[in-house]
Order: C-alpha cells, then sequence, then structure tokens
C-alpha cells in the first residue's frame, strides 16, 4: 500500500478527492491513514465513546435480534477506541483497520482479540453468517458504503445487529471560545469534502440495507486539557493535509493560544488548563 503521501501527492488525491473520482478517493483515503504520527496523535487523543453508546447497542441487541454474544467485529477500529469496549461483552472480537500503524497502537495481550490489516470492504477473513455484531465508529462515511454494506450482510448472522455512530464537538461550552473554533473550522473549508458533509448530516443521507433501523441522540460533556484538544484537532483528517500544505503555518498554535487565554486565567502551560467540551454522539 506505500508510504504516506508526500505534500504534492496529498494536493493532488484531496483535488481528486474534491473532483469526486471514488477510486483515487479510496486509494487516498487508505493511504492517509498510514504515518506514525497521525497514527500517533489518533491514539494518544481522539475521544473515547462513552459507555451509554455501548449500553445502547448491546441493549438493542438483546432485545430486538435474535444473536448472542459469540462474535462482534469492529471495522476501522484504529487503535481500538471503539474495539476495546467489546472485548468484556463478547467471547470473541475483531478488529480490522487499514492502516499498520494504527493497528500497532492496539494492545496485544488480550486473548479473545484478534485485528486483521485489511479495508473494511474486504473482509475475507471473515466467515459468512459468523458476526452477531459489527460496529463502525467514526469511520462509514469513509467508506464505499455498496461495497461495505455488501460484505456487512455476508458475514452477519440472520438478524444479526449492525451498528454505527459518530460524534461531534458541537460547543466549548464559552462564546469567545465557540468563536474561535468556528474561525479555525472554517479556514479548513477547503480541505473538507462531501465525506464530511456525510458527517454533518449525522448520517441521514445514507441509504442502510437493513430492517429495524433505530436512531440514538447522545449527548455528553468532557473535560480535556488545552493539550489534549490541539492533539485531537491534529488527529482530525484535514490537519495533515492543511499543514503540508502551509508547512510555515501556525493556525493551530494560535487557535491554542487563544483558548489559554479565555481559559487558562494567566497559565501559561496548555497541559494545565482544562476546557469543557460539549459532545453529540449519534
Amino acid at each position: 500500500m506505500g508510504a504516506a503521501p508526500s505534500t504534492q501527492e496529498y494536493v493532488a488525491s484531496w483535488k481528486s478527492l474534491l473532483a469526486g473520482n471514488v477510486e483515487e478517493t479510496e486509494e487516498y483515503l487508505q493511504r492517509l491513514y498510514q504515518g506514525k504520527e497521525l497514527a500517533q496523535a489518533y491514539a494518544a487523543y481522539r475521544p473515547k465513546y462513552p459507555q451509554a453508546v455501548f449500553d445502547a447497542i448491546m441493549t438493542y441487541h438483546d432485545e430486538v435480534t435474535n444473536n448472542g454474544r459469540s462474535m462482534a467485529l469492529d471495522v476501522c477500529c484504529g487503535p481500538g477506541q471503539s474495539t476495546l469496549p467489546l472485548v468484556p461483552l463478547f467471547e470473541k472480537v475483531v478488529g480490522v483497520d487499514i492502516s499498520q500503524d494504527l493497528l500497532d497502537h492496539m494492545p496485544k495481550d488480550i486473548p479473545n482479540l484478534t485485528t486483521y490489516r485489511s479495508a473494511a470492504e474486504d473482509l475475507f477473513m471473515i466467515a459468512s453468517d459468523s458476526v452477531d455484531l459489527i460496529t463502525s465508529g467514526a469511520s462509514l462515511h469513509w467508506l464505499n458504503t455498496e461495497k461495505f454494506f455488501k460484505e456487512a450482510k455476508r458475514v452477519l448472522k440472520p438478524g444479526g445487529t449492525f451498528a454505527t455512530y459518530m460524534f461531534q464537538i458541537e460547543d466549548l461550552c464559552n462564546e469567545e471560545a465557540n468563536k474561535a473554533y468556528k474561525e479555525f473550522l472554517s479556514t479548513m473549508k477547503d480541505y473538507l469534502t462531501s465525506k464530511t458533509l456525510i458527517v454533518a448530516h449525522k448520517y441521514e443521507t445514507i441509504d442502510f440495507p437493513f430492517d429495524c433501523l433505530k436512531r440514538l441522540d447522545i449527548q455528553t460533556k468532557m473535560e480535556m486539557t488545552i493539550g489534549q484538544f490541539k492533539g485531537y484537532m491534529a488527529s482530525c483528517h484535514f490537519w495533515p493535509l492543511y499543514s503540508q500544505a502551509n508547512p510555515t503555518t501556525h493556525i493551530l498554535e494560535d487557535f491554542m493560544i487563544s483558548l489559554q487565554h479565555i481559559f487558562g486565567n494567566g497559565t501559561t502551560s496548555s497541559a494545565e488548563v482544562n476546557m469543557k467540551v460539549y459532545r453529540k454522539n449519534f
């Protein structure tokens, strides 16, 4: 699959993505999530999902479907934010991701957890009609859903559960901070695509080929330091492209300095300044 893209390859691939070139988009996304720097940021700073998400999934799975808890499959598992909560709930858990660098951050000492490097659209390692639950956390919008849903329906047991979920940080719990946040995101707008619009529409534009659809919005507040929030922003897909296309930029640092002034009360270390954010999981 090759090394992480160069700056020129980033820009060329992004232009193809904006133009709607599906094949090049898939190749770009496969390569985007390779690279140790992005993988480290993703593992360290991507927020974990609240327990309420998994409680809701398992309530649905246990009450609505006819299947048990033999096997769960987490696609686009990354370093395990969406995978590890499944480990105590199922006899066997499988995580699949296109990026070996992300998989390298997954714990290796869990007896009932196995990982594979593969695209979610190619679940060659999974037998047909063998999976009780498939999960997709913060990833479905990047997939070729036609190919993925075909594979998902193949490997799911009849009546099995497919659960997809995403989160958005919508509010920094401070009017001045929210203004700075919107200004930062507006600078990134040229590096966003129709894929991110799918998230903005809360996956409502996706045609799900499943019965018994149920949608939930789970609202939570979380506390993080400004340093952690910076790491989270650096793990977002648009930042590697923007920073490589603008190598002298200080926009992320300037944004964090503005947050430090707002929340810090004179504190000089961003690692010591706490901020609350309002997060919606759907």
